[in-house]
C-alpha cells in the first residue's frame, strides 16, 4: 500500500471517530443540561466535592484498565469535557448554591492528610489543592511522615493524602519514594508550590549564638550553600519535618544555641524569632506535591 493511501485511510478513520465523538458529546451535554435543571429546581450546588472526588477515583480506575499509553492525554481531554459540562449546568442552574445546613452529609469536610506538622509546606500544598479543586470545607490531619499519610488513606481515615515528591534544588524526596513503593494508590493531582526557606530561633537569640541547625533533610539540602557560607561550623541535625523542627524549638526554651529552617509562618505559630527569609540557594525553588487517593 502506498504511503498516501495509508494516510488517507487513517484520516478517514479519524473523521469517523470524530463524528461518533460529536454525537456522544452532544448527548452528554444534553444530559448535563437536564442535570442543571434538576439542580436549579431542587437548589442543589453545581459542584459537590465529595461526589467530584468519587468521580475522579472511578475515572482513574477505568482509565487504568482502558489504556496505559495515553492515560494522561485522555484524562486531560476528559477534564475539558467535564468543565464544559459544568458550564452548561451553571447556565441552567444559575449557580444556585445550597444551604449546606439542610444536608448534614454535605457538611462533612474533605479529610486531607499532610506530610508535616501545622505550618509545613505540605499544609500549604493541601490548601492549594483545595483551591485547585474548589473544595470549600476540609479538615487537615498531620501524621507528619509520608508513611503516616498513606496509612491514613489505607485505613480510610483520610480522603486525600498530600506529600512532596521532588524539589527543584534538593531533588527527589527519598522518604516519599520509599513510602510510595510500599502502598497502592493513584495520583489525583501533581502540582508545584514555591518554597521559601527561613531561619528562625528562640526570641532574643542572635545569629552569632547559633551552633546547631535543625530541619528536614530536604530543607538542609536546599540551603546547603547558605549554611556553608554563614554557618560552616554549625552542627546540622536532620528532623522529621521543617514545621515539626520549629515546633520542637518553640517548646524547648533552653535551646539558646539552636536555629531551625522552616516556612515563614512557623515563626509566629511557634513564637520564634525570624532571623532571615529566603535562605534557599535557588530563589526559584519549587517543590512538587502528589495528591494521593486510594
Amino acid at each position: 500500500m502506498k504511503k498516501s493511501s495509508r494516510l488517507d485511510l487513517l484520516r478517514k478513520k479519524i473523521i469517523t471517530i470524530d463524528e461518533q465523538l460529536m454525537i456522544l458529546l452532544s448527548e452528554r451535554l444534553e444530559v448535563a443540561d437536564q442535570v442543571g435543571e434538576y439542580k436549579r429546581i431542587h437548589e442543589l450546588p453545581v459542584e459537590d466535592p465529595h461526589i467530584e472526588m468519587r468521580k475522579r477515583r472511578d475515572r482513574a480506575a477505568f482509565l487504568h484498565k482502558l489504556t496505559k499509553t495515553h492515560t494522561r492525554d485522555v484524562e486531560t481531554i476528559f477534564r475539558s469535557i467535564i468543565q464544559v459540562s459544568r458550564d452548561v449546568q451553571r447556565r441552567r442552574a444559575l449557580a444556585v448554591e445550597m444551604d449546606y445546613k439542610k444536608n448534614e452529609k454535605l457538611l462533612a469536610p474533605i479529610r486531607i492528610a499532610v506530610m508535616g506538622s501545622q505550618g509545613s509546606f505540605s499544609e500549604e500544598a493541601a490548601l492549594k489543592y483545595c483551591v485547585l479543586h474548589k473544595i470549600k470545607h476540609c479538615s487537615l490531619l498531620y501524621p507528619v511522615s509520608a508513611e503516616g499519610v498513606l496509612h491514613l488513606l489505607e485505613v480510610e481515615k483520610a480522603d486525600v493524602g498530600i506529600f512532596p515528591i521532588h524539589n527543584s534544588t534538593g531533588g527527589i524526596v527519598e522518604e516519599s519514594i520509599y513510602a510510595a513503593s510500599e502502598h497502592n494508590f493513584f495520583i489525583d493531582d501533581l502540582f508545584g508550590v514555591e518554597v521559601s526557606q527561613c531561619l528562625m530561633a528562640l526570641p532574643n537569640v542572635k545569629m552569632k549564638d547559633i551552633k546547631t541547625i535543625m530541619s528536614h533533610p530536604q530543607a538542609l539540602a536546599q540551603c546547603k550553600g547558605y549554611l556553608k557560607s554563614f554557618f560552616p561550623n554549625a552542627e546540622l541535625i536532620e528532623g522529621s519535618d521543617t514545621a515539626t523542627s520549629a515546633k520542637y524549638l518553640g517548646e524547648n526554651s533552653r535551646q539558646k544555641t539552636m536555629a531551625v529552617i522552616a516556612p515563614v509562618g512557623c515563626a509566629k505559630l511557634y513564637n520564634l524569632n525570624l532571623l532571615e527569609e529566603g535562605i534557599q540557594d535557588q530563589k526559584n525553588n519549587i517543590t512538587h506535591f502528589i495528591a494521593a487517593m486510594m
